[in-house]
């Protein structure tokens, strides 16, 4: 009898680890340790988390000529995780988080030049050329001028555009577009958000 009880307290004990370890690895992938990147519109804004909680200051990378988040020693990332707020037509962008290694920004400038601005986050190696070192997100600025907003109390990148453009498409590797028709008043304008974050390796 007494062997039973003590067989059935270690296959006790060996489920509840098994359980434990599960919940530590479950926590792990869940836990992002980088702040989420927020895109609006209003020139064209990346700010690097949210006043409540800011994140790292923007640095840039002239030989790469990329933008990324100042390093905290955060983990390697998986790619990105991508979903939208203040959508004002709901078909426009798909309500799930869609995830992907490449998130491409698509920006129309107002007025009637209606000029098109590309700008693309991508899963880079942080050290020579990207060649080696820990994936990290960087924001290349494909031939446009980005420049840091020092009197921001978040970290943001600005392309600058006066003429009131809007967001008009999202790409992210090997998900549908998320394509955005002209907004019907400023304020929706300015309330539709990407935000991106950045996947943390478990």
């Amino acid at each position: 009898m007494q062997t039973l009880f003590a067989n059935k307290r270690r296959i006790a004990a060996v489920v509840l680890a098994v359980a434990l370890a599960a919940a530590y690895v479950s926590a792990r992938m869940e836990d992002d340790d980088r702040s989420r990147i927020i895109v609006r519109s209003g020139s064209l804004l990346f700010d690097n988390g949210t006043a409540a909680v800011p994140g790292s200051a923007w640095s840039k990378d002239l030989l790469l000529d990329e933008w990324k988040p100042v390093d905290s020693n955060y983990r390697s990332i998986t790619g990105f995780a991508v979903s939208y707020e203040g959508v004002y037509a709901p078909s426009a962008c798909q309500s799930a988080t869609t995830t992907g290694d490449d998130v491409e920004i698509e920006y129309t400038n107002g007025g009637v030049t209606g000029q098109v601005v590309r700008l693309r986050f991508k899963k880079r190696r942080s050290h020579l050329f990207g060649l080696f070192g820990k994936n990290e997100p960087k924001l290349q600025e494909q031939g446009h001028t980005l420049t840091v907003n020092a009197a921001s109390t978040v970290p943001e990148l600005v392309y600058a555009d006066p003429t009131g453009g809007y967001i008009s498409k999202v790409k992210v590797q090997g998900q549908a577009e998320c394509v955005i028709p002209p907004p019907p008043n400023d304020a929706a304008r300015l309330a539709f958000h990407v935000l991106i974050q950045p996947k943390a390796k478990p």
